[in-house]
């Protein structure tokens, strides 16, 4: 009796998962080379990746406007962190940015700058 209702909540629980999961449609574009260019993630959210001529990665970019979390300069890459830690140190002027500030303190400094590195580390 217990192995039964047992089952009966699995059952219930993969059901209601299943139907409940948003579905995420990533397509892909890759160069002449094979090399992965872009994956799109929709709603205009995409990651490009850029390579050299001997096809190592140089650049991997989260695309997607200034409502990314810690993006500084409309670009989610290094120069995030650069901004993060330059705004901090007082080198920069930051414009109003709420959509970068990670914390909700109002400010752009070190949380900022190692949630883009996190992110560059291992994206989505």
């Amino acid at each position: 009796m217990k192995r039964a209702i047992f089952f009966g909540m699995l059952i219930a629980v993969c059901f209601c998962t299943v139907f409940d999961a948003d579905a995420v449609v990533i397509t892909y574009t890759y160069d002449e080379a094979g090399r992965l260019t872009q994956a799109g993630y929709g709603a205009g959210k995409s990651i490009a990746y850029t390579y050299d001529n001997a096809g190592n990665m140089l650049n991997r970019e989260a695309l997607g406007g200034s409502n990314v979390r810690g993006d500084v300069n409309g670009s989610l890459t290094l120069a995030d962190v650069i901004a993060s830690l330059q705004i901090q140190s007082g080198k920069s002027l930051a414009a109003n940015l709420p959509a970068a500030d990670i914390n909700g303190d109002g400010k752009i400094g070190s949380p900022e700058a190692v949630y883009v590195l996190k992110y560059l580390a291992n994206p989505m």
